[in-house]
């Protein structure tokens, strides 16, 4: 699940692998139910069988994966109080109480391997007012070729998909969503999953090089970097709750890492742990096009930019490249006057701009590129660069995520927190400071200790 490696073509294609999936055969879901969902079930009905309960057995159907629920009051006090949920499906009748998750069994398409579908009970009310029952994502499994997806699916395991960003977010706004602690515990399946993905490939013997990913430590960064009083929704309690789910989520990565060197042989083998970033937290998001339109720059309809009326433009990402069309008069006027006006450019008393360069003096930071923009922005701590500000009519909006990346990191004068994992042990590999390694020099290293040419740089298409 290398990022880069999805199939596409022969150079992002490896001899075998997983594909990393971001798909859902079934999205996430919450069901929601209240007290007019539940109906009296027979007390024939097989599907109970050594069910017991001190109140009559309800059930409910569970709309969105289409299995019903048993709804049971497993405490002999004389008093109907429901306390915990029975999923009627084929081979689970394990009692669930809130905070609780199960796997279930899922409907697959004709010719496909079995499905799990993870489901976790959220809320119950003793009356039943209130029910909340979040299912997790269905996932395909993405193997290449043929002889290596069947070996994969044989071994038990399936895609769990990653944590619900989107829901956990939702809660913070006060609308239907997950907690916490279920997003900290799909992190953790999802970490636990690539470990034993990664293991699983590791046994095998037909590999000289062997790439393994886990998006976990980003995901986490991205969501709880809560740290600057200017975020929104920041308080010290938060802050440190955020701080011990992050925790959490490198531990579980540690524990995969450390599962993997107990069975990997040292003595022939080298393992190099690399990131591609740090994360620093961001309490606003910056759209430069909106400061291009102010300026006649620009042209859009309803946020979407126009080629017509348009001379300069940017693309958003962790740095803002922008382009100024090659026919613009006194082009190098401009984009000087450009260079200045964004390095000047204050919002509430602040700089959000670090540093504006242009593309012929970008070569110190690895930017020189022709694909690079003609003038390349990098944000100041606690900023970003995001799009949407075009349809909002705002140049600088609260930011939706917690933590960034692609501000300067401490080789290029800007923050350390930016600064890369690198971690090399095994065969022939002495303990000590590596010093500072550049995330360009990993693989010319390692095709080095593999007896290859190192990988080329080829020339960008005209």
């Amino acid at each position: 699940t290398w990022p880069g490696a999805d199939g596409k073509g022969a150079r992002r294609t490896a001899d075998w692998g997983l594909i990393y999936v971001n798909t859902a055969e079934q999205e996430p879901a919450l069901a929601d139910l209240g007290r007019d969902a539940w109906s009296p079930v027979a007390a024939a009905d097989p599907r109970l069988e050594g069910v017991r309960s001190f109140a009559p057995v309800l059930v409910a159907r569970i709309a969105p994966r289409g299995f019903e629920i048993a709804a049971i009051d497993h405490t002999n006090d004389r008093k109907t109080a429901y306390d915990a949920l029975v999923p009627l499906t084929e081979g689970e009748r394990d009692a669930l109480v809130p905070g609780d998750w199960a796997s279930l069994p899922c409907a697959a398409a004709s010719g496909q391997e079995s499905r799990i579908c993870q489901i976790k009970v959220l809320e119950l009310a003793p009356d039943l007012s209130s029910t909340r029952v979040y299912l997790n994502g269905v996932y395909a499994n993405a193997g290449y070729p043929e002889a290596f997806a069947r070996q994969f699916a044989d071994s038990g395991l399936q895609w769990p998909g990653p944590p619900d960003d989107s829901r956990l977010s939702a809660t913070w706004q006060g609308k239907p969503g997950i907690d916490l602690a279920t997003w900290v515990e799909q992190s953790e399946r999802f970490t636990g999953f690539f470990g034993a993905a990664l293991r699983f490939a590791a046994a095998r013997d037909d590999w000289d090089l062997l790439m393994g990913y886990f998006p976990t430590i980003d995901e986490a960064g991205h969501q709880l970097l809560l740290e600057d009083p200017r975020q929104a929704g920041f308080t010290t309690q938060r802050r440190a709750d955020f701080a011990q789910a992050r925790l959490r989520v490198w531990q579980a990565v540690d524990r995969e890492l450390a599962a993997l060197l107990r069975v990997v042989d040292l003595r022939d083998t080298r393992i190099v742990i690399v990131s591609d970033h740090g994360m620093l937290p961001v309490h606003t998001v910056i759209d430069p096009n909106v400061l291009l339109r102010e300026k006649g720059l620009l042209a859009d309809t309803d946020g979407k930019i126009q080629e017509e009326g348009t001379t300069a433009w940017a693309v958003n990402a962790g740095a803002a490249h922008i382009y100024v069309r090659p026919d613009a008069p006194d082009r190098a006027r401009l984009l000087a006057d450009l260079r200045s006006f964004f390095a000047d450019w204050t919002l509430e008393g602040a700089r959000p701009i670090a540093r504006a360069v242009l593309r012929e003096d970008a070569g110190e930071i690895g930017l020189d590129h022709p694909n690079s923009g003609d003038l390349i922005l990098f944000a100041a701590p606690g900023y970003s660069f995001q799009n949407g500000g075009l349809r909002e009519g705002k140049a600088a909006l609260p930011a939706t995520t917690y933590g960034m990346h692609g501000n300067l990191n401490s080789d290029a004068g800007g923050d350390p927190a930016l600064n890369s994992i690198y971690l090399a042990l095994g065969a022939g590999l002495r303990k000590g400071n590596a010093g500072t390694v550049h995330n360009a020099e990993v693989a010319k290293r390692v095709a080095e200790w593999l007896g290859i040419e190192a990988p080329r740089r080829e020339p960008p298409a005209p």
